[in-house]
């Protein structure tokens, strides 16, 4: 007699007890104390016991089962191919046995990179790594990286949906990319770039390179934005390119992002002389525009960029420089 016991165990143990005689390889009759298990049953001995991955994954398809019932989905027994995950090229599919938000799935398919379509439980940390090498070999390592962060970012999903035990996304440092270090003009060559620019863009260069503005910000000024008593720019909104190449304004991310920005007295005179010249009409006229009057673009200004950038080393080749310099914040790829 077992006292104490509850209900449940006590007929496990009775079942150890009477299968004994039929299996005395297993001693069942010894370990009936411990439900048969010839050990604690959560140690990782799949020759007398299970593994705690194996009882995860018992539960995990039993919740999915439940899951699927619940939104009368077909059985995974039935439907065998649901459960796939397919990361395409732009105008694929990314699909699961589950609903992606929108987001996801947009963000998946501005990659452009290609991943396949594979059951979940056949993508491996070592399928992972060879997609990401093979990748490398076509793509700019941006591009892989912000794939390979999507790519987590869905397989963590699948596993708090208890779709998959783990995330095979583990590969160290796949998700970074250091991005180098901008060389960064000097004053004497910011000024060198802005008297070899086109004159329509050289205010813009020393906006650019003393206040520390975007371009999108620059792009955007208006008029009203510029306050040539107190020597200061209006920061209200930043000008955007889609896809399309349809420009608009948006505003700042935060309310920090709407601010006055001084800039030196100095630079006053070329403040007048640009809204006298270039700048458009009314308080909205826009105070850049792009060489042929419409809206500037990094297109139309890359150009003169690039040009001004080669006149101004030609200029200081011709002339000594000082062994010293202060640097200014626009860096030689541009603003």
């Amino acid at each position: 007699m077992m006292l104490g016991v509850p209900d449940h165990p006590r007929r496990l143990i009775e079942a150890c007890l009477d299968l004994h005689a039929l299996y005395p390889d297993r001693k069942l009759r010894d370990w009936a104390h411990m439900l048969g298990f010839r050990c604690h049953f959560s140690p990782k001995s799949r020759r007398y016991s299970t593994t705690l991955g194996a009882l995860r994954q018992v539960r995990a398809d039993y919740r999915t089962q439940q899951q699927r019932r619940s939104l009368c989905l077909p059985d995974l027994a039935e439907e065998s191919e649901t459960t796939t995950l397919t990361l395409a090229h732009r105008g694929g599919a990314v699909t699961m046995d589950r609903l992606l938000t929108v987001q996801e799935v947009a963000e998946a398919l501005g990659t452009g990179v290609h991943f396949g379509e594979r059951p979940l439980p056949s993508i491996t940390t070592a399928r992972v790594r060879a997609w990401r090498t093979e990748c490398l070999t076509r793509t700019g390592e941006p591009t892989v990286v912000k794939a390979y962060q999507i790519l987590r970012a869905i397989l963590n999903t699948a596993v708090d949906d208890e779709l998959i035990r783990r995330n095979p996304c583990r590969i160290k440092g796949a998700d970074q990319y250091d991005v180098p270090e901008r060389p960064v003009l000097t004053v004497a060559e910011v000024f060198a770039v802005a008297d070899s620019i086109a004159p329509r863009y050289r205010l813009l260069v020393l906006l650019a390179a003393i206040t520390g503005l975007r371009f999108g910000e620059l792009a955007s000024l208006r008029r009203r934005d510029v306050d040539t008593e107190n020597a200061a720019l209006m920061v209200r909104r930043s000008q955007a390119e889609m896809q399309t190449g349809a420009l608009f304004d948006k505003a700042p991310k935060s309310d920090a992002g709407v601010r006055p920005v001084a800039f030196p007295t100095e630079l006053l005179p070329d403040v007048k002389r640009h809204l006298d010249a270039f700048a458009g009409r009314g308080r909205d006229g826009h105070v850049f525009f792009g060489p042929q009057g419409g809206r500037l673009r990094r297109s139309n200004f890359r150009d003169d960029w690039i040009n001004a950038r080669k006149g101004a080393r030609r200029q200081a080749s011709r002339s000594p420089q000082p062994a010293h310099q202060p640097q200014a914040g626009l860096g030689s790829e541009g603003p």
